[in-house]
């Protein structure tokens, strides 16, 4: 969690090539959720990185889902 942006960012990191994928990306901090056909999806909404624009591809990505 970045406070000075008021962003969560995520790194992909891949411990067999010692490598991350930089920069990483960035979400907001509203958590967007849904409900269907008995199932809660909690997702978190992929956001531009202010700290270094880019022409990236923007995908949210699901926290987690259980069945109500």
């Amino acid at each position: 969690y970045d406070k000075d942006y008021n962003f969560i960012q995520m790194w992909t990191m891949y411990p067999n090539r010692q490598q991350a994928v930089a920069p990483g990306k960035c979400f907001s901090t509203d958590v967007v959720s849904s409900y269907k056909d008995g199932v809660v999806t909690v997702t978190l909404k992929n956001i531009q990185n202010p700290t270094v624009p880019t022409e990236e591809i923007l995908q949210d990505e699901m926290l987690y889902k259980w069945k109500n």
